[in-house]
Parts: structure tokens; C-alpha cells; sequence
């Protein structure tokens, strides 16, 4: 049984902020495409309430969802309980994908080995925040500059550990 690389990703605007309600603050269908594009084919997982938000299984993906409870759950949607369930869960998969919200990113952000950030250079409202975190451990492997079609820019990134 291997171990998967474990990444995170997720959009934030310059405070950190990721989710407003339990969704996002911000209507970015770019983002949209690259989430797509990173996590296509990966396991992901996702705690409970990031699943009741988008309230569905990923198509293309190996969908797992972390509770503490047990949810209904679709049968293409793997309940996980704790991170080493997890780990076994997805041990046949390359890349696992963790996908939110703030409290499973604080679960597994002290293992992650890759991150897929999306930098949104605008201020937003809303309640949700990234868990604060050093950026100084993490080196930029790759960036995309961008300007979105309300004037803001934006930015793809991908850090791996120093």
C-alpha cells in the first residue's frame, strides 16, 4: 500500500478569505476550470459541509467526504473519519486532493506536499478563512498571471516544500 501525495487547493482573496455562507465570495469561472483541471482523475477529498455545498459527487474524481457524523452519502462518495482512513482510502491513487472547507484544511495542511493556490488581488466579504499557515515553508514552482473580466487580477500558483 502506497502512500498518495497529499495537496491542497483552494482560491483566496488577499486577507485569506475562501468562502462566504458556504460558498465562495467570488463568481470566477477560470477558477473554476483550473480546480477542474488539477483535481481531474485525483481522489479529493472534502469535508461535509464543502459536499452539501456543491451537492454532488465530483464526476471524474474519487470522491471521499470527512465527518465526524455519518451523512447520507451517494454511493460514488466515500465517508472517511479520520486522516489515516483516508490515506488507506486512497492508497491506489497517485495525488490526494484536499478541497475544504477551513477546518479540514487545518486537519491536513501540517502533511500537505503540494499546494494549488489561486491568488485573487481583491478584497471580499465573507466567513470563511484559510487556516493561517508559514508561508516561508512553501517555494513557488509555478505561476500564471491573470486579469478577470470585473478588473481584478488573479493568479494560478503552485508551491512545494523548501
Amino acid at each position: 500500500m502506497s502512500k498518495p501525495l497529499i495537496s491542497l487547493i483552494w482560491a483566496e482573496d488577499r486577507n485569506g478569505l475562501i468562502g462566504q455562507n458556504g460558498g465562495l465570495p467570488w463568481h470566477l469561472p477560470e477558477d473554476m476550470a483550473w480546480f477542474r483541471q488539477q483535481t481531474m482523475g485525483k481522489a479529493v477529498l472534502m469535508g461535509r459541509k464543502t459536499f452539501d455545498s456543491i451537492g454532488k459527487p465530483l464526476p471524474g474524481r474519487f470522491n471521499m467526504v470527512q465527518s465526524r457524523g455519518k451523512p447520507e452519502l451517494p454511493d460514488d462518495c466515500h465517508l472517511i473519519h479520520c486522516i489515516d482512513e483516508a490515506l488507506a482510502v486512497a492508497s491506489d491513487h497517485e495525488e490526494l486532493v484536499i478541497m475544504g472547507g477551513s477546518e479540514i484544511y487545518r486537519l491536513w495542511l501540517p502533511l500537505a506536499e503540494r499546494l494549488y493556490v489561486t491568488h485573487l488581488e481583491h478584497n471580499f466579504t465573507g466567513d470563511a478563512y484559510f487556516p493561517a499557515t508559514d508561508r516561508s515553508r512553501w517555494k513557488l514552482l509555478s505561476r500564471q498571471d491573470h486579469q478577470a473580466a470585473t478588473g481584478y487580477c488573479y493568479r494560478f500558483c503552485i508551491y512545494n516544500p523548501r
